[in-house]
């Protein structure tokens, strides 16, 4: 009994610091209690942050994920001549785009390889620009993956559209030009935009899918041909697909240009220029009407085909046409340099006639040379030949092109001398002689032109 009585009454298995084991655990659960509390205060501060104090923000942010607004391009104005001949046309094309924000995370390599299968394009190439998207400080806007998809690849794109999040099939209007290499210089051509136009012109409500003249006419009147786009708001899924319209506007069509180019003289003064061209690797033929100065018709050969470029040229077809020594892109009648020889015969009869240096049938006399003398040296003279030999008057000289006739009315320096008699045959500087004294003004007569000062007036 004193055995038993005197084990109770000793703390069983009593640590041994004195420290009991009720106090122990007691300690631990106020701990484990403490962190409890701890962690949904926490989790209550962070509700009612996102609840109450920032709802509004991420309402904002779900609903964005559920609705887009899309811009739809609005179809081009059409480009006629001056007798109503459709110059320009729109026909169906297709591009395909994608998306990169409805892309899921861990998805852009598989994605970019199967559709890398279906477009022909390298996958790493597809996923650079994936996950360049992704980066921008617009994820939803669309990356252009193929701007000239044919029907067939749109149509594939399509059926496997289902597994591919975020890839679109968008209907865009191609460029036809009609007279293809006739008006290629004038009319110019559209062509995928570029990202630094696109940076440009986005406040504009462009698109990275959009076509915008890069040259002539199309480039000039880029505003007026393009339209104003509408707008679209759709619901879609949590892949980007549609769902359904919300609100749609539709977009206004761009205007039609009238050219005051007549196609059938076009047509002719190419065909002229192409069979005169003899030697020559280039040539240029404008007509405009004197009374109002409209283009009639403005040729430059050689040409290009402008539908080549508005439908994505060929690495080819673009070598051979940067590599062709005739320049086939510029237009040799407005954007080259050429000194302006007998062209400027018209600025200087016009000078001579304005001033009163002559009237329309003064004669004058070449022999089909002139000299010239240097005005600082004296001893020094210059030689030149005449293009044709006899007398002129104004309409003759300029028919004929005469140089020297358009050098003497020009002229008007003591240190000039028409034509030294030296220079001729007896029998010709007799028949000089005579021409001169009855009226006709050549030899070594003295004569003043119009001038550098008037002329330049």
């Amino acid at each position: 009994m004193g055995l038993f009585a005197d084990r109770r009454s000793r703390p069983f298995l009593a640590p041994p610091g004195g420290e009991t084991t009720d106090d122990s655990v007691r300690v631990k659960v106020w701990i484990l209690g403490g962190f409890v509390v701890l962690l949904f205060a926490i989790l209550t501060v962070q509700l009612v942050r996102l609840q109450l104090l920032r709802s509004d923000e991420f309402n904002a942010l779900a609903t964005i994920n559920r609705v887009r607004t899309q811009d739809s391009t609005p179809v081009r104005g059409l480009i006629y001549d001056r007798n109503g001949n459709e110059l320009a046309q729109n026909v169906p094309g297709f591009a395909i785009t994608i998306v990169p924000a409805d892309v899921p995370d861990g998805e852009e390599r598989a994605i970019a390889l199967a559709l890398a299968e279906l477009v022909d394009q390298p996958a790493y190439a597809i996923e650079e620009q994936l996950l360049a998207g992704k980066r921008s400080i617009d994820p939803f806007l669309a990356v252009v993956i193929e701007a000239e998809a044919s029907e067939d690849l749109a149509f594939a794109v399509a059926a496997k559209r289902p597994d591919l999040p975020g890839v679109h099939v968008e209907a865009v209007a191609k460029r036809f030009y009609l007279q293809g290499e006739l008006l290629a210089h004038i009319l110019g051509y559209i062509g995928p935009i570029t990202r630094d136009e696109f940076d440009v012109l986005q406040a504009d409500r462009y698109r990275l899918s959009d076509r915008i003249g890069q040259n002539g006419v199309e480039a000039a009147y880029e505003t007026l041909l393009r339209g104003v786009p509408g707008r679209r708001q759709i619901e879609v899924d949590a892949t980007g697909r549609e769902l359904r319209v919300l609100n749609e506007e539709d977009p206004t069509p761009g205007g039609g240009v009238v050219l005051t180019i007549d196609l059938d003289l076009q047509t002719e003064v190419q065909r002229i220029l192409e069979e005169s061209l003899g030697g020559s690797i280039f040539g240029a033929a404008v007509v405009v009407d004197v009374n109002t100065g409209e283009i009639l018709a403005m040729v430059s050969v050689p040409t290009y085909n402008n539908n080549l470029f508005a439908g994505g040229v060929e690495e080819e077809q673009l070598r051979a046409v940067l590599e062709d020594p005739g320049r086939p892109l510029v237009n040799h009648a407005i954007a080259d340099q050429f000194p302006p020889g007998s062209i400027f015969k018209v600025v200087t009869g016009t000078a001579a006639l304005a001033e009163g240096i002559i009237h329309p049938d003064q004669q004058i006399l070449s022999p089909g040379v002139i000299e010239v003398q240097n005005e600082v040296d004296p001893r020094i003279t210059y030689t030149f030949r005449d293009t044709t030999s006899g007398v002129f008057d104004f309409r003759l000289g300029l028919a004929e092109s005469s140089n020297v006739y358009f050098w003497y009315i020009s002229g008007g320096s003591p240190f000039r001398r028409p034509v030294a008699e030296e220079l001729l045959t007896p029998e010709d500087a007799a028949e000089q002689r005579a021409l001169v004294s009855s009226g006709v003004i050549g030899g070594d007569q003295e004569f003043n032109g119009v001038g550098a000062e008037a002329l330049a007036v």
